[in-house]
């Protein structure tokens, strides 16, 4: 599983924090992602970001 995350969301911590509890922490790859770069490839991986985007385009 990988878990993108930029370093100063407290979600990831709450993330991280329920995977060390269930036991699962070994099978998560931190990737660290800045989502406001240009570059980022945040939007391609992530379909909520996806639909954001359509939903906000109409209007």
């Amino acid at each position: 599983m990988k878990l993108r995350y930029a370093p100063t969301s407290p979600y990831v911590r709450k993330c991280l924090v329920v995977a060390i509890e269930a036991g699962v922490r070994d099978r998560i790859d931190l990737v660290p992602t800045n989502p406001w770069r240009p570059e980022t490839t945040l939007g391609r991986d992530n379909q909520l970001t996806i639909r954001l985007y359509i939903f906000t385009s109409f209007y």
